[in-house]
């Protein structure tokens, strides 16, 4: 019950943010109680948990590293488009989730109850406590931080770390999704004061009290945004959801162990989650390794470079009524794992066929890579001397699959050094400038300078800056306006989250040019200024939001 009661407020919310013109793509689901303790929940398909998601990359390496949940998208979305789409989804989607189980006080919130599907939607699950009611172990409290958003989701949504604005994006939309919210509580507050009557377990009005504080509708505009994005923060910067994450992985060791050593008889691997036949991609005719390449990300391997023949109908001929097949060759890379992992899978599904190919655990080096060529090669060779049962497997179809790792590789190396993408490369280093998030609110004679957060800042004698902002309202003599905020360690992308507040009359206000600067904080040789931006105050629509990007005006300090 208490899960459909929740479901039912997520909805609410939904409704609300598709009323206020945002769509943060949530994944509900029904639910429906039968008798106490019992009922029908909706099966979420292509979805797995972010224990299942993690476990892929081993238990302590899944849980403390970063790049399991990108790697997990990476392996489901293997065309740039799919794979763009899939990250959008995740940050709207976590976004919200952040948000509305903040409202709600939604606890036990471990690695088993939070979901991805393979598009890249975020969703939870299991809401047996909430409205504050955390997860215990003994007297010690699991749930410490303000919501799940970890490391390794922003790992994911920054593109594997590339992007510097995913966490700014990130960070704006929760707060969107948050205002939105307290600006229409009375409706979510009216619901959930209804349901008090439904004889729900911490079901009350202590339940309202605690959500109409949670949402603070009182609290202006500047103060509440300031407020999520510490929560954001603090989330984001708390050891303490890894360690629940932790804790619940080696609860679940024993399943886990179990189903790990079981390779299951099936026409997916591991790196190629989809079943691709010959109707998809034609008869292969032979493969061989052609040569190998280093990697160092994430860590040192080889790939190989396989040739692949392979034949394909051309439905654009046709000679007697039949379909002319066409020739073509592709080529592909794979690890020695990969291979090993299709000998291995082969093996059981085909027990007779007698193939071979040698497995070590030694380190890859060029000596080790060459050996591997001729050992593949060998495997290979004989592979396609086998029936046509097994070559024309699916199994062996969707090895040799085009995936995306296969065509970035091939589209690198058709690129000349000065195509067009290069040059692009280089021009658009002006639009990688230093900017700053600014939002500008005019309230009950108060103005509001909200200092949100600045990209790209300027390196210092090859170290990230220690940043801090300062703001002035001219003409000002005698500095009265000058207001200074809080320092950012060693980061070119801080979140500043600054809320400067002057009182003043609209049409005083009207007559200053509002400065905002960033220093740079050095203890031992004085502070500098990396740049500053200049905002003609008489120019603001006022009745409009004000909140926009400013690039920097260099300064000399």
């Amino acid at each position: 019950m208490q899960d459909q009661i929740v479901l039912q407020l997520f909805a609410c919310m939904d409704k609300i943010w598709q009323a206020n013109d945002f769509d943060f793509r949530l994944s509900l689901f029904n639910v429906v109680q039968t008798q106490e303790r019992c009922g029908f929940i909706e099966m979420i398909t292509e979805s797995e948990t972010l224990r299942e998601i993690e476990s892929r990359s081993g238990t302590i390496k899944g849980s403390l590293g970063e790049s399991a949940l990108y790697d997990w998208l990476r392996l489901h979305n293997t065309s740039d488009r799919e794979f763009r789409i899939a990250l959008e989804n995740l940050t709207y989607s976590c976004a919200a989730y952040c948000v509305a189980t903040y409202i709600l006080g939604i606890g036990d919130r471990h690695n088993d109850n939070i979901m991805v599907k393979q598009s890249g939607h975020l969703f939870h699950i299991d809401f047996g406590k909430y409205l504050g009611d955390t997860q215990k172990f003994g007297w010690f409290n699991r749930d410490r931080a303000p919501f799940v958003f970890t490391k390794q989701m922003l790992y994911a949504m920054s593109d594997r770390g590339t992007s510097n604005d995913a966490l700014h994006r990130f960070v704006d939309l929760c707060c969107n999704a948050f205002c939105t919210l307290q600006q229409n509580s009375s409706l979510l507050l009216l619901l959930l004061s209804h349901l008090c009557s439904s004889n729900v377990a911490n079901l009350n009005h202590d339940a309202v009290r605690f959500v109409y504080d949670r949402l603070s509708p009182l609290t202006n505009y500047a103060h509440s945004i300031a407020h999520f994005t510490e929560l954001i923060v603090d989330s984001l910067n708390s050891t303490w959801t890894t360690f629940n994450f932790l804790i619940h992985t080696f609860a679940q060791t024993t399943n886990s162990t179990n189903s790990s050593n079981t390779i299951s008889i099936g026409t997916t691997l591991s790196f190629i989650p989809k079943t691709y036949t010959i109707a998809t991609d034609g008869k292969i005719i032979s493969a061989h390794v052609v040569s190998y390449e280093k990697r160092t990300h994430p860590t040192k391997h080889y790939l190989y470079k396989v040739k692949v023949e392979r034949e394909i109908f051309d439905d654009n001929i046709i000679i007697n009524n039949q379909n002319i097949t066409r020739l073509y060759i592709t080529y592909h890379y794979r690890t020695y794992n990969e291979f090993y992992e299709l000998y291995e899978r082969l093996n059981k599904q085909f027990p007779l066929i007698n193939l071979d190919l040698k497995f070590s655990r030694q380190t890859e080096d060029k000596i080790v890579a060459q050996r591997r060529v001729s050992d593949i090669n060998d495997f290979l060779e004989n592979l396609f001397r086998l029936t046509n049962e097994v070559v024309e497997s699916d199994l062996v179809v969707t090895f040799f699959h085009m995936i995306q790792q296969d065509q970035q590789i091939n589209d690198s190396k058709e690129k000349p050094i000065d195509d067009f993408s290069s040059r692009f490369t280089y021009d658009s280093s002006s639009n990688n400038r230093p900017k700053i998030r600014i939002q500008l609110k005019y309230d009950n004679g108060q103005l509001f300078v909200m200092v949100r957060y600045a990209s790209n800042l300027p390196l210092i004698n090859g170290n990230d800056p220690n940043p801090y902002c300062k703001c002035y309202l001219f003409p000002d003599a005698s500095k009265s306006t000058k207001r200074k905020g809080k320092t950012i360690m060693n980061s070119r992308n801080p979140i500043f989250n600054d809320t400067f507040t002057y009182e003043m009359d609209l049409s005083e206000i009207q007559k200053r040019l509002l400065r905002v600067s960033v220093w740079n904080n050095v203890l031992t040789v004085g502070n500098h200024a990396l740049g500053e931006v200049d905002i003609v105050l008489s120019q603001i629509d006022w009745s409009k939001e004000n909140a926009r990007d400013y690039t920097f005006f260099s300064v000399d300090s």
